[in-house]
């Protein structure tokens, strides 16, 4: 009993290594400058949802490799406080940033609402753009930089005419975790 109890510790602990050396696998191939995303963040974000209002919401998000390094998975939550102290979540998401068949970055967002987006995604040194057609706002934009403070700050726009650009969104995040 004892041995099959320690068979089945050592097998636990083997597998959870395993596992946590994958996550902590750097992002390969055209996916590669964004390594430092890896990891859990949180700050605060101001979203403006037209007739619904502007929100000050506690944004975090979680950013882990999979495949071998292949394709980064990106989920971000958004919580309000409301007046009777509960946290609301106003915005929910996941993402996957991956290689296309063509060698290209590309990215598929997911929302809470079942809908999904395939976007544009281009790759910079510290950071990244993508967007995407919305029928009703037009193009839709994210830009997201590491500032020279190690803080990701990402902003979204709109713009009806692909050169005007109204800016709808921002967070200023923290890394808290590798």
């Amino acid at each position: 009993m004892v041995r099959h109890t320690l068979s089945s510790i050592c097998l636990v602990s083997l597998m959870t290594v395993s596992l946590q050396a994958q996550e902590r696998q750097p992002p390969q191939g055209p996916l590669a400058p964004l390594s430092f995303m890896i990891g859990r963040w949180e700050g605060p974000a101001t979203m403006d949802m037209g007739p619904r209002g502007r929100h000050q919401l506690r944004q975090r998000e979680w950013v882990a490799t999979a495949a071998g390094g292949t394709v980064l998975t990106v989920t971000g939550q958004g919580t309000e406080r409301q007046p009777d102290g509960a946290e609301k979540v106003m915005f929910d998401a996941f993402a996957v940033l991956y290689r296309d068949r063509e060698g290209k970055p590309a990215l598929r967002a997911y929302l809470a609402n079942g809908q999904w987006v395939d976007a544009t995604l281009e790759v910079k040194e510290k950071g990244l753009v993508w967007g995407y057609s919305d029928p009703r706002a037009g193009q839709i934009r994210y830009t997201m930089t590491l500032t020279p403070e190690g803080r990701w700050n990402e902003i979204g726009e709109r713009s009806g005419d692909g050169q005007t650009w109204m800016k709808f969104f921002e967070m200023t995040l923290e890394k808290l975790e590798p």
